[in-house]
């Protein structure tokens, strides 16, 4: 099923000047706490935090562009943002930038969950250590979406590039002397990979064919995928609840028409202790005063790390966002976000990496 190629990457220093994946981590004690949740309008250069405890969307006190993406650091402090032609960070708390590369990184950045470390994606891999801003990793293929292993040691990334030029997923070993191992699926490219806590399974999402994406659940020492789940029009994201238990996934298709079938307005829910699809959150409701129901085909999602709430969005005209009760596993709330922008991305939260 699979290739590995394992070689040895010598680690390269150098000085520079000074971002689909949302993953399980230790829940927080619970209770109503305020975890907000970062989106952005790369069109018109801004940014928006939304707070899923009131459902009160505010724009930030900024203009910056975003259109490479967009990312909150794990403690909640920096919101990192890419464009063409550098990644800056944001103190949320002075609200004041700073440069961090001065370079592109056209698929984003990825915060480490340890706080040490950012990958900066594109058409090259490179792994900075954020305390001397040394490159720490580089290799030259084109990669995007993203993330760390929970323990900040391993890398995982969809490689479009390298390995005789199939879509694979790319992984290197940071704890073990930068050791890339490269992950091929037969007549399949993914498009997504997110780990679980230990790194044992991995969380797909998988280019089948036209208009068809697949969602798989692969074990890592088995070599062998555990679930599978045919997505129809496809292109979906995927996040993990931070107590490991569930796997919400969606299915939203091309973002222009092209003749593709229409989405099935829902979020899915995997169970990772029965192995099985248990639920299908229904995005079609009311938002804010309307009167009348409106489809959402969520693209983005991610969980707060309190464990109580997976917020949703998507790329489109709908103009709401959701809030899912991960209790419960029904939509808590319906917001409207009074059409501050035809275009929504870069949906992150805290913790969420």
């Amino acid at each position: 099923m699979r290739v590995i190629l394992a070689l040895a990457v010598t680690l390269v220093a150098g000085l520079v000047i000074g971002l689909s994946c949302d993953k399980a981590t230790e829940p927080e004690p619970t209770g109503p706490k305020e975890y907000p949740v970062y989106f952005a309008d790369p069109n018109t250069h801004s940014a928006f935090v939304y707070d899923p405890l009131t459902g009160k969307v505010d724009s930030l006190p900024i203009h910056a562009d975003t259109r490479d993406g967009m990312r909150v650091s794990p403690d909640g402090r920096t919101l990192y943002m890419s464009n063409y032609y550098s990644v800056v960070a944001l103190d949320l708390v002075g609200m004041s930038f700073s440069t961090v590369l001065a370079r592109r990184a056209k698929f984003g950045v990825v915060p480490s969950p340890d706080g040490r470390l950012l990958a900066a994606l594109g058409d090259d891999l490179d792994i900075y250590d954020l305390e001397s801003m040394s490159l720490i990793h580089h290799d030259t293929n084109e990669v995007l979406n993203g993330c760390f292993a929970i323990d900040s040691k391993r890398f995982h990334v969809v490689a479009k590039t390298g390995g005789g030029q199939l879509p694979h997923v790319y992984t290197v070993n940071l704890g073990s002397g930068n050791q890339v191992t490269r992950t091929f699926f037969s007549q399949r490219a993914p498009r997504v990979i997110v780990p679980d806590s230990d790194s044992s399974h991995w969380y797909l999402i998988q280019s089948v064919g036209m208009f068809l994406d697949r969602f798989e659940v692969y074990d890592v020492s088995a070599d062998s995928i555990i679930f599978a789940d045919d997505l129809v029009p496809g292109n979906g994201r995927i996040a993990v609840s931070p107590d490991g238990r569930y796997v919400f996934y969606t299915n939203v298709g091309p973002f222009l028409d092209i003749g593709q079938p229409d989405p099935p307005y829902t979020i899915t829910v995997y169970d990772t202790e029965t192995n099985q699809r248990v639920k299908e959150i229904r995005t079609v409701g009311v938002f804010g005063n309307d009167t009348l129901e409106t489809e959402m085909a969520v693209f983005e999602v991610c969980c707060t790390p309190d464990g109580r709430w997976l917020v949703g969005i998507d790329n489109a005209l709908t103009f709401g966002i959701i809030t899912v009760d991960l209790e419960t596993l029904e939509v808590a709330r319906w917001d409207e976000l009074e059409r501050y922008s035809p275009f929504k991305q870069w949906l992150s939260c805290q913790s969420s990496l």
